[in-house]
């Protein structure tokens, strides 16, 4: 008997189509814009700084109206005083306050009890609790704002298989860590990527053997240059939904 995941909203992934994403490779790597709603299920793990601002840290996917799916390790550092970081859903261009955009309190984070062992970030994932105390109805779903679809257990993660990949930061090959560069993405982004032959992803001048755990698959553009392979990789838990929220 096959066996199905049971989804946490009975209605989930519903998504307008993507932009056609086509032109020189440059391109495909930075992604494209799309319209406010698009991908309704992204999601901004957020920090809170100086003046009661909040910063981005990393990309999450709704999952609930109490829960979103990120990585465990863009969560982890503070995870003592947890207090310190935000949900903000219905955001697209972050400078502008957005159709629907909602920024909630979290409650705790459930931690993959197996994460970073063996392979580094190894199960590298963690649901985030929206505090109903704060927030009874959770996070209001609309037009702009709506869960993602949790992968079937038994999901095609197959060599030439597209993955969608969203979010905001940086791309490219500017190195200085700066949000201000021409590289920074403030406005949400996204790019279809093929997931690549485990074997290729294991190669000594690609992650190695030691990095790519039987957990795990990557994807990305590999672009053969004269001495080396540079490669462009989104790494993905097998675990997360087929649709991947980028930083």
């Amino acid at each position: 008997m096959s066996r199905k995941t049971r989804q946490v909203v009975e209605r989930c992934g519903l998504w307008r189509a993507l932009p056609d994403i086509t032109g020189p490779v440059d391109r495909i790597v930075g992604g494209a814009r799309v319209r406010h709603g698009t991908i309704p299920w992204q999601a901004s793990i957020r920090l809170r700084g100086a003046g009661n601002k909040t910063y981005h840290n990393c990309g999450a996917a709704v999952i609930s109206p109490f829960h979103v799916l990120t990585a465990a390790h863009c969560v982890f550092k503070y995870r003592d005083q947890f207090e310190i970081y935000y949900v903000r859903v219905g955001d697209n261009v972050m400078e502008l306050e957005d159709d629907e955009e909602q920024e909630l309190s979290i409650e705790r984070i459930d931690f993959h009890e197996d994460f970073d062992v063996g392979a580094h970030l190894n199960n590298d994932i963690a649901v985030v609790h929206i505090d109903a105390r704060q927030h009874p109805g959770g996070i209001v779903f609309g037009d702009k704002v709506l869960p993602v679809c949790l992968p079937q257990v038994d999901a095609d993660y197959s060599p030439a298989t597209n993955v969608t990949v969203s979010g905001w930061g940086t791309f490219g090959a500017e190195s200085s860590g700066s949000k201000s560069g021409s590289n920074f993405v403030s406005e949400l982004h996204t790019v279809s990527l093929p997931v690549i032959e485990p074997a290729v992803c294991r190669r000594p001048e690609v992650y190695g053997r030691e990095k790519v755990s039987t957990g795990m698959f990557c994807a990305g553009l590999l672009e053969v240059r004269i001495v080396t392979i540079n490669a462009i990789f989104y790494f993905l838990d097998a675990g997360r939904a087929g649709h991947v929220s980028g930083g």
